[in-house]
């Protein structure tokens, strides 16, 4: 599903060589060693594949692969700069921006449809409604998408977001502005579909109709404790606060966010929570965070007609029907307002001149590397 679990492709079995028994974990290269900070592999010599670029010759090309974990952005950049690793994966947008202006490096990006996102919490005020006495939570997250107050704080809270701004001020221009899951580049993208721009006006008189209403506007977001999040946070809290919104910000590590969001149950109070959208190569990866029952709806998000259309789309391989469908599903997403996309991401592979072979990557959050067809030069 969306959670990004690995499958190993010889466990399919390959087409071109039927003939060949493939095993879960035949690949190019065999675990050698671990010490405090790397893992070495090498050389399988059993190996069955082959380069198909260049005459089958037999593969892998390195005798030994040796990874080691770099956390810290800035070192890793500085480590493929002085050829300490000759090749890098990374998700901070920074490194891609600062490697292309070295001429001994090439970048990779891995650019589409996964994006930065803020989900909103439906299940008490200002997004959502408070809680009957006893009320399952999901209950309460029904009864908040056509609550006139909550969809009010809702959409104030997007009209207050200048997403050019933020993308100026912390990503230097790289990347794009995101207003619904799927990015204009794609042929199942609906102009229709997307979320308003900024509007301070609007935020502004939305807000104090809450105000008036009794509600309090003010929100506190949950996100992962890196320099990121504290940056694009620091932008929204002046955001929010040109809309007379107070935000106050709870990073918490990545373990904690995620078992929040995806079980429901937390004492850590939130309305609004950092997350990622995945790539999606095809309008069904929205399934999981839209339908009632989906394993990565993370807001209790439940409309009928929505999980009506994602279950059409699914049964029907008439392409027109399928693109007529899933626009009612992103009109509807947006009308709703309760997953809000900031910027669509940019990020990838960054390596040493002298690298080659990494094929160009798959639709997935960072990019494929296939280790079997690397080598460098000398």
């Amino acid at each position: 599903s969306g959670l990004g679990w690995i499958t190993e492709s010889s466990a399919r079995g390959d087409a071109q060589k039927a003939e060949i028994d493939q095993l879960i974990g035949a690949g190019p290269f065999a675990y050698q060693s671990k010490s405090a900070d790397t893992y070495t592999l090498v050389k399988n010599s059993e190996y069955y594949g082959t380069d198909a670029a260049n005459d089958d010759a037999k593969l892998p090309y390195l005798d030994k692969l040796i990874f080691k974990p770099l956390n810290d952005s800035v070192t890793r950049l500085q480590a493929v700069q002085s050829d300490s690793v000759q090749v890098i994966q990374t998700a901070d947008t920074s490194n891609l921006v600062q490697a292309k202006k070295d001429k001994g490096l090439t970048v990779q990006p891995s650019e589409g449809s996964s994006a930065t996102i803020l989900v909103l919490n439906l299940t008490h005020e200002p997004f959502g409604v408070k809680p009957t006495e006893g009320e399952d939570p999901s209950e309460t997250a029904i009864r908040s998408l056509d609550d006139p107050i909550a969809k009010k704080s809702r959409e104030a809270f997007n009209y207050s977001i200048n997403r050019n701004e933020i993308n100026q001020k912390y990503y230097k221009g790289a990347r794009v502005p995101a207003y619904g899951f799927i990015p204009a580049s794609s042929p199942w993208y609906d102009p229709e579909g997307q979320l308003p721009r900024t509007d301070v006006a609007k935020a502004k008189k939305l807000v104090s109709e809450t105000k008036a209403a009794g509600v309090d506007p003010d929100i506190d977001a949950l996100c992962i404790n890196t320099p990121e999040s504290t940056g694009i946070f620091q932008i929204l809290k002046e955001q929010a606060k040109a809309v007379g919104v107070t935000a106050t910000l709870r990073q918490v590590e990545q373990s904690i966010l995620v078992t929040t969001l995806l079980s429901g149950a937390s004492d850590i109070p939130w309305d609004s929570a950092c997350f990622r959208s995945p790539q999606i190569a095809d309008p069904d990866g929205v399934y999981g965070a839209l339908h009632s029952t989906g394993t990565t709806n993370l807001v209790k998000y439940n409309r009928p007609d929505v999980d009506k259309w994602l279950t059409e789309a699914r049964e029907t391989a008439d392409r027109d029907k399928r693109k007529e469908l899933y626009d009612k599903v992103q009109e509807q997403i947006a009308s709703d307002v309760v997953y809000v996309p900031l910027l669509f991401d940019y990020y990838g592979n960054v390596f040493r001149n002298n690298v080659s072979g990494l094929s160009t990557p798959s639709p997935s959050s960072l990019g494929i590397i296939r280790p079997g067809t690397l080598f460098y030069t000398e």
